[in-house]
């Protein structure tokens, strides 16, 4: 399991009279060379427009890992460790991603991610190690002064959604109730258990969390310590 960022050069592409074709993922190189060995269940396709901001968005229900790559623009990718365990809790990393360079990059749970829109059309797809489920993400202010991160856009020129805008501080999120999976937990098994091999264990255990009752308490003491 990947528990660290990781920046994915692309080393082969073949260009012709035709035009340009690599293979941007391929899952015996991947587990060869990096000894990745997450599987992926959904991919995202976002557009962004320039001087756009995303994120820091989290997910913890179920954790979920990201492949980024841009397939059209150019943008900066910032993520955050987030793990409160972690001797780098806070520790901001930034990577440049292109439809020229190629780079993809490995945000693995435990780690909030955003990014600025620098081409005029931007397109970003990620796989995901996790399906996307509303009720159980999250976000960091990507304003945040503590963070103190360069976006290289004008403050005045950026575009950024309401709730973005309006998340958590690090410091905030740093003092809930709740210590986000490390990525190394035992429990993020349990957790990927419950949600692939037992879909009934899981909307039980959502049904159960709705009313209050042992299972709750059960599902949050594993959960959230």
């Amino acid at each position: 399991m990947i528990t660290e960022p990781l920046l994915i050069t692309q080393e082969r592409t073949f260009r012709d009279s035709r035009g340009v074709f690599f293979e941007s993922y391929k899952k015996s190189h991947f587990a060869d060379k990096y000894k990745f060995e997450e599987l992926f269940v959904q991919e995202n396709h976002s557009i962004s427009y320039k001087n756009v901001i995303r994120g820091l968005h989290y997910q913890w229900d179920p954790p979920m890992g990201k492949l980024v790559r841009v397939v059209k623009g150019e943008i900066l990718d910032v993520i955050v460790d987030i793990r409160k365990s972690s001797s780098d809790f806070g520790k901001v990393y930034s990577f440049k991603l292109s439809e020229s360079n190629k780079s993809q990059l490995y945000v693995p749970p435990g780690f909030a991610h955003g990014f600025a829109a620098y081409g005029e059309e931007n397109i970003v797809l990620y796989k995901c190690t996790a399906e996307y489920s509303s009720s159980g993400e999250s976000g960091i202010n990507p304003m945040d002064k503590t963070l103190n991160i360069g976006w290289g856009i004008l403050n005045e020129e950026v575009i950024i959604s309401d709730k973005d805008s309006s998340a958590k501080t690090l410091e905030e999120y740093k003092n809930e109730g709740y210590k986000f999976m490390e990525p190394n937990d035992p429990r993020l098994y349990f957790d990927a258990f419950a949600i692939k091999v037992s879909p009934l264990m899981r909307s039980t255990q959502k049904t159960y969390k709705s009313q209050g009752g042992l299972v709750v308490d059960l599902f949050k003491t594993i959960r959230y310590n």
